[in-house]
């Protein structure tokens, strides 16, 4: 479903100076984001995604972000760097622009292979226009995504900050530190 970059600047459009990841973080939309020679290559040279594969799925679905892997490979499984979240609905996933309510109800999920159970994110999760903060019920920091540059939330001028994929301390070796580059999978 995609490839994220970090910085992926090479990839995102000229206007965008930078503000790469506000790009690609539009879940809600069924569209592919990046170059059309990345689309669909897991091991391509720039960042791309696309929602278009969650037309017509069936929800709750499986949605599992894998950090760092370096070359695509089946065995994603064993991979240890990753989260693997359960969503209840579409809205909840991370989209550029909105607000989802993460932490009340039985909105998502997360666990770190498949034979662990599922754990409902923490109280202190969220998530606003411009980032998506799942944490587990201790507080730690799972897979965070926020956008590049603030000028997409209040039309400031560009900074240029690039965060995008953050490596919670949460997941088994996290070390809570931003610029990682990530795979997204819908199981």
């Amino acid at each position: 479903m995609g490839y994220y970059r970090n910085p992926a600047t090479e990839n995102a459009p000229d206007d965008l100076d930078d503000r790469d990841y506000a790009y690609f973080m539009k879940a809600g939309l069924d569209e592919t984001y990046g170059n059309p020679e990345y689309i669909a290559d897991p091991d391509s040279e720039g960042a791309w995604t696309d929602w278009r594969v969650l037309r017509g799925v069936a929800w709750p679905l499986e949605f599992a972000v894998i950090i760092h892997q370096s070359s695509w490979f089946t065995g994603w499984e064993d991979h240890a760097a990753k989260t693997i979240y359960r969503v209840k609905s579409r809205d909840i996933l991370p989209n550029y622009g909105t607000t989802q309510d993460l932490s009340s109800g039985d909105n998502l999920y997360y666990r770190f292979d498949f034979t662990g159970s599922w754990v409902d994110v923490g109280l202190s999760s969220s998530s606003v226009n411009y980032m998506w903060y799942p944490r587990t019920v201790a507080g730690y920091s799972l897979t965070l995504f926020h956008e590049s540059n603030s000028k997409y939330v209040d039309n400031s001028e560009p900074t240029n900050f690039h965060f995008g994929v953050f490596y919670g301390g949460g997941i088994p070796g996290g070390d809570n530190s931003w610029h990682h580059s990530a795979r997204f999978l819908v199981r």
